[in-house]
């Protein structure tokens, strides 16, 4: 060996013979055992001969980035996956086992970095199956991934990963989810029902009666009076129904019909039922679904809109107006008319935008063409005192005093 030309300030005391190693021109301060050409920051002991993967392009990071729902008024789901060095290769399935429909999912490519992700979800009983395309799991040949899953902050699922193409649990319960009954809402002035369920009622008493015997009444959300002439056993809305229809939650995008038991005066020939929905029940703009509905006969009668397209706010209402006589309308003002709302909470739509399949428009199904009312035999409403004000009550009658007292045509 050459001795170099400026020493060192304390050289060996005996110089090997033959040195193993050619030193670096620029050496590192801890050099690997086998340097790389770019080195990692830690290393392995010994690089493997031939990998079986195309390393990524963007590396991981080490703290999810989350991603928050707004306006959940349902159960906040999290899925937070902290992946391995391929992300691209993960994905999940998030299935309704109570309704058979996928509620939620991310594709392969959707994950690039460990990240958090939530939605808001109705109760139910969920089956969470998370996949790795390539059927290593995402632990722990090509890094240490792993994923959880929290329902209202507490963690349902704790999975490491590493179970090849697919790991699936199940966890909730399906339960009672069926009519949920209603209470009074004083901030809206009408019932309410805040749980989703597949029916929402407002019950047998929070609207029966009519005008100053019902209770909490008018029960609208926009002031609409009932009419002032009305008592019990005239027109008189008892009770209100919207139902989803089939076995199905009340869910954005779903089909849904209302129903009303009603009181009709008489025979009930000459009463009708219209039915009406909004979008938003604190701004309600009234929507028709069906009007002009008879009732089967007089006395305590069930009534049924049409099928419609449930819209996609969480908070939307129904209104029924029972008139006697005149003309549809979503504030009638008839001097027998009934007028109440029901307010029901709508679960959020899947991911493929409803509740089973594309998306639909909002608002009634096969809409009948509005027909004109048959015209009312005034003769027949009667000549005593009390059929006096049924008599002015309608559009075409008049009442005449003197000897042909009574109500007539106009």
């Amino acid at each position: 060996k050459s001795p170099s030309k400026s020493p060192s300030v304390s050289p060996t005391k005996a110089p090997t013979g033959n040195p193993t190693k050619s030193p670096s021109k620029s050496p590192t301060g801890s050099p690997t055992k086998l340097p790389s050409k770019s080195p990692t920051v830690s290393p392995t002991e010994a690089p493997t001969g031939s990998p079986t993967k195309s390393p990524s392009d963007t590396p991981t990071t080490s703290n999810p980035t989350p991603s928050t729902p707004t306006g959940c008024n349902e159960n906040t789901l999290e899925v937070e996956v902290d992946t391995d060095d391929y992300p691209e290769e993960s994905s999940w399935t998030l299935t309704n086992v109570c309704l058979n429909t996928l509620q939620e999912s991310e594709g392969e490519g959707f994950y690039t970095a460990p990240t958090m992700t939530s939605y808001c979800v109705p109760d139910a009983q969920y089956s969470f199956v998370f996949r790795d395309s390539f059927g290593d799991g995402i632990c722990c040949e090509y890094g240490t991934g792993s994923y959880k899953v929290r329902m209202n902050g507490e963690e349902v699922i704790t999975g490491n990963g590493a179970s090849g193409y697919a790991e699936a649990t199940s966890f909730g319960m399906c339960g009672s989810i069926g009519t949920i009954t209603a209470d009074y809402d004083a901030g809206l002035e009408a019932p309410k029902c805040s749980a989703v369920g597949f029916a929402c009622t407002s019950g047998p008493d929070l609207i029966k009666n009519v005008g100053v015997s019902e209770p909490n009444q008018p029960n609208t959300l926009d002031a609409c009076i009932d009419g002032t002439e009305g008592t019990y056993f005239d027109e008189s809305i008892e009770m209100i129904t919207v139902r989803a229809v089939g076995e199905n939650l009340l869910q954005a995008g779903g089909t849904a019909v209302v129903e009303a038991k009603v009181y009709a005066y008489g025979a009930g020939e000459y009463d009708r039922a219209d039915f009406y929905y909004a979008e938003d029940a604190t701004n309600p703009v009234w929507q028709e679904i069906t009007t002009s509905v008879k009732p089967g006969g007089g006395g305590f009668q069930t009534i049924t809109s049409g099928p419609f397209i449930l819209p996609s706010s969480a908070v939307q209402a129904v209104r029924v107006n029972f008139r006697y006589d005149g003309s549809a309308n979503s504030c009638a003002t008839g001097s027998y008319d009934d007028t109440d709302d029901l307010v029901f909470t709508v679960a959020a739509a899947n991911k493929s935008g409803s509740a089973a399949g594309s998306p639909k428009k909002p608002g009634p199904i096969n809409k009948r063409p509005t027909k004109s009312e048959p015209a009312i035999d005034c003769e027949s409403i009667g000549n005593d005192s009390k059929d006096k004000k049924r008599c002015k009550a309608t559009a075409s009658c008049v009442w005449v005093n003197g000897n042909n007292k009574g109500c007539q045509t106009g």
